[in-house]
């Protein structure tokens, strides 16, 4: 199966679990025209290239894995903001600039106008021996970003993985603390409990006031006209219950977009041309001998 390489994806995508080095499995629906289907895994997939001196290079993506495709996708974006380097779009080719290798992919405009890579499969042999040098590519980029709804099974297959720490949210933490500067809680800040950990973790992930999370964090009452009381599940569902009504923390972001300027009783003069150079107005000549501490002279030499 061809490999386009589709500059608009944010992810790559593929229908075989056999192309992944890595995997974690989730459970996402994607909307079609047509029809949902289901997203059940994602992971580090591995891709063959060669350069422009004819040597093979494998290069890794984050990818979906999508049973229904009959495409292959590879995300250059997710490539160089991983591993570094740059690509360039042509009339007929795009070209990869990567540290020390030249990736030149030909666009086929008779066929689908799209830059299409053939015989990109790796081998299970080329996997073992290749894939064990490979960085994972969801270790680097953090499922937990991608994770925004809670979709994928996080904790238990990090774990199994091996990919990152047990204690998943507090990795989880500190990665947005380094957002919006160390605000009030640190990992190593003991005074913050873990309520208020996941609510300034929630504030920071979608940028609303704290007070407004924790009403998304309970349950709804409704009354209809008729008289039924109708509850609503939670919008946020918080890993911590207490999240939902404890004290709020301090965010220094939020104190600093509050802050006001402060005055530091600094006085402008403005200059009035009619004075300026009062007490050399004609009486300096050129080549005259003046002592003084300053001297404007307009004349030239």
């Amino acid at each position: 199966m061809i490999l386009i390489w589709d500059n608009g994806a944010s992810f790559g995508l593929t229908p075989f679990r056999s192309n992944f080095i890595d995997y974690v499995k989730c459970d996402i629906p994607v909307r079609d025209v047509t029809k949902v289907n289901r997203v059940i895994g994602i992971g580090t997939t591995l891709n063959k290239f060669v350069d422009t001196k004819g040597q093979e290079v494998f290069l890794p993506c984050v990818s979906y894995h999508l049973t229904q495709t009959d495409v292959r996708l590879f995300s250059p974006q997710t490539y160089h903001q991983m591993h570094g380097g740059y690509s360039e779009v042509h009339s007929n080719r795009v070209s990869m600039m990567l540290p020390n290798h030249q990736i030149d992919i030909g666009i086929h405009i008779e066929e689908a106008n799209l830059a299409i890579v053939h015989d990109s499969f790796v081998s299970q042999v080329e996997k073992r021996k290749i894939g064990p040098q490979m960085r994972s590519a969801i270790s680097h980029t953090r499922l937990s970003k991608l994770d925004f709804f809670g979709d994928l099974q996080t904790t238990e297959d990090y774990q199994d993985l091996d990919l990152f720490g047990n204690d998943m949210f507090e990795q989880e933490f500190e990665h947005y603390s380094n957002f919006c500067g160390t605000c009030a809680g640190p990992p190593s800040n003991q005074n913050l409990s873990n309520d208020q950990r996941e609510l300034l973790l929630w504030h920071w992930k979608l940028g609303i006031s704290m007070y407004r999370i924790q009403e998304l964090m309970r349950e709804r009452t409704y009354e209809e006209p008729n008289g039924n009381v109708k509850v609503l599940p939670p919008v946020i569902k918080p890993k911590f219950s207490t999240a939902k009504k404890c004290s709020i923390p301090v965010c220094e972001s939020c104190l600093l977009v509050r802050t006001k300027k402060k005055l530091l009783g600094v006085t402008k003069q403005k200059l009035v041309l009619d004075e300026e150079g009062a007490l050399a107005r004609d009486k300096t000549k050129v080549d005259d001998f003046v002592s003084t501490d300053q001297l404007i002279c307009n004349t030239p030499g």
